[in-house]
């Protein structure tokens, strides 16, 4: 039945003008001996107000006979009233063999009631008899309406709005037609249906209105929705210049800020200035918050009806949290946790893993993985899944230099996989063509280390100093690699075989202080995050070019974590010693 209603709607756009077949070359059709004939559908088979000069059809379900109608006989097209008469017209057979378009001796008239109905009678090629009767009421419209558009009306769409559709139910003079946007900031623009910024089919039944750069986005962190309201102006129907229904002529939509508080997650106070103070992830069927809070890690969970508290993981009063990582898999939540006792300063690496449904309020943490002296460091921890499962990885400096330690899942536990004895502080984990890869400063080289031991990729290309902040990810099929230093950042794709270094960059990218990048890859774009400095946090998504929304906030942000989950982009950022959670609508 859905195909039979988009068909109707291309008699409705592309006949009412034209009077071509508008059904196109059909497929041969073969009879069946034991085949019946009957009427499959009529046309036009929507609710709504159609154009006088509508494509009327009747279709049925093998070739017709075309002799066999009877216009007033079998075949009928009445016009109902306080009396109802008929009306004259002439059976036309399509090419098909099994359409026949009812054509009126005059136009229809505006603001009526038809009805085309089919009694027996009528034949089939085969000689076979009409087994069902039908018939199908519609009303003309008392002047053009707009049937459709985009954004849908009384929607609320998300971001920006580069353009604007509307579609009528017949052809229009666009000459005198006037479209004026306005907001309730004040704003107020005027679109000619026949001026430039606005792209008509050739029926002038369809009108795209480019207002790139028109509407603004709402503002990051406001709670609430902006209204735009569409005035139409004389718009006159082609067919005999009659004047838009007025009830179609104001229509309204509404733009959601890009970034939007979420529900339900308070503002939560950070004890220190500090990158792995929180982790964001999702698999797909929830999205998991987890943020350190002194001797506590806090999840959360957000099934599709915004988040709530799941447990808590305790670290004994001695011991406070400084680190936390974490990556879903088979449906749990492992989460990577370092740690400090306060009293003696020696710090330690553990892990939980969380279920959807927790046993308690409570849980703690299994063995250590790490335990480190008091004059060790412990740079990072990392948490990823690649296709063998869930593993870990700790970057920290030891008695005997720095060391990148890997786990992997064993039974009910970890146990080391491997480790390397080279490298820098600066450290990023992702997936690469399925297998978990530390990207790692060593020395004055950017390198990229498989967990398991056999990685894909070659060093980046150049000699670094400082680097600040590295991030990575695979998306589209090619690898990609963002390195800041302390005033400039950089974004490279690996392809053909080399490193190369992508030129089309986002606004105010090459020169943001590069500590706080993140590279999230979804399925349609890529996500590249970065310090916009006293600005805030810039977003940008990239499907070919870069989507640059507004800022996340306009308070310095310190670290960011992004994560897509229910059709949006979720980030999580600590911003002036809190941590905020903000969806986007891309």
């Amino acid at each position: 039945m859905r195909s039979l209603t988009v068909v109707a709607v291309l008699v409705l756009v592309l006949g009412a003008c034209t009077g071509e077949n508008i059904w196109g070359e059909l497929e041969p059709y073969t009879a069946s001996a034991n085949a019946t004939f009957t009427v499959s559908e009529i046309f036009p088979n929507i609710t709504g107000p159609v154009a006088p000069n509508v494509v009327m059809t009747v279709r049925f379900s093998a070739p017709v006979d075309h002799t066999s109608i009877i216009p007033g006989g079998n075949l009928h097209l009445i016009r109902r009233g306080a009396t109802s008469e008929a009306v004259a017209f002439t059976p036309v057979l399509q090419s098909d063999g099994r359409s026949v378009n009812l054509a009126p001796a005059t136009v229809l008239q505006r603001s009526s009631q038809y009805e085309i109905r089919v009694d027996g009678g009528i034949k089939a090629s085969s000689g076979s008899a009409l087994t069902n009767t039908i018939s199908r009421s519609f009303t003309t419209a008392s002047g053009p309406v707009v049937t459709s558009m985009t954004p849908a009306r009384d929607s609320t769409v998300g971001g920006d709005v580069p353009s604007i559709t509307l579609n009528f139910s017949e052809s229009i003079l666009p000459e005198t037609a006037v479209v004026t946007v306005s907001d309730p900031q004040g704003s107020t623009y005027d679109y000619p249906l026949s001026g430039s910024g606005v792209t008509a089919d050739a029926a002038h039944t369809s009108f795209v209105i480019d207002v790139t750069g028109t509407l603004p986005w709402t503002q990051a962190d406001l709670q609430m929705d902006r209204e735009i309201k569409l005035t139409i102006n004389g718009v006159k129907a082609r067919l005999d210049g009659v004047a838009m229904d007025s009830g179609s002529s104001v229509l309204m939509f509404k733009i959601r800020p890009w970034w939007y508080p979420t529900g339900d997650v308070p503002s939560v106070p950070v004890a220190a200035v500090a990158e792995q103070m929180f982790d964001l992830d999702s698999d797909g069927s929830r999205l998991w918050l987890v943020y350190a809070n002194g001797n506590a890690v806090n999840v959360f969970a957000n099934s599709g009806t915004g988040f709530s508290p799941l447990v808590t993981i305790t670290l004994g009063n001695e011991f406070t949290a400084t680190r936390v990582a974490a990556t879903p898999a088979n449906g749990n939540l492992y989460v990577l946790i370092g740690g400090k006792n306060i009293t003696t300063g020696e710090q330690f690496v553990s892990w939980c893993l969380v279920s959807p449904t927790p046993s308690g309020p409570t849980l703690g943490l299994n063995e250590a993985l790490v335990n480190l002296a008091q004059s060790d460091s412990l740079f990072a921890i990392h948490a990823v899944t690649d296709t063998s499962g869930p593993r870990f990885g700790v970057s920290f400096q030891g008695g005997s230099g720095m060391k990148h330690q890997f786990f992997k899942s064993a039974g009910n536990g970890f146990v080391p996989d491997r480790e390397i004895d080279a490298g820098g502080t600066v450290s990023a984990a992702f997936v690469d063509a399925g297998a978990a890869t530390l990207f790692h400063a060593a020395g004055q080289t950017l390198v990229f280390d498989s967990f398991a031991g056999s990685g894909s990729l070659p060093l980046l290309p150049g000699t670094w100093g400082a680097v600040s902040g590295i991030s990575a990810a695979r998306w589209s099929g090619l690898a990609w690699a963002a390195v800041g230093e302390s005033s400039s950042s950089h974004l490279f794709r690996y392809e053909n075989g080399g490193w190369l270094p992508v030129t089309a960059q986002p606004s105010g990218f090459s020169s943001s202080a590069g500590a706080t990048l993140r590279l999230y890859p979804t399925q349609d774009r890529l996500y590249l995050g970065y310090s916009g400095g006293s600005s805030g946090y810039t977003v940008a998504g990239w499907r070919g070019s870069w989507e640059v929304p507004p800022h996340l906030t306009g308070k310095p942000v310190q670290d960011v974590q992004l994560a897509w989950f229910n059709g949006k982009l979720y980030a999580a950022f600590i911003a002036e010693y809190k941590l905020f959670v903000r969806e986007c609508y891309p």
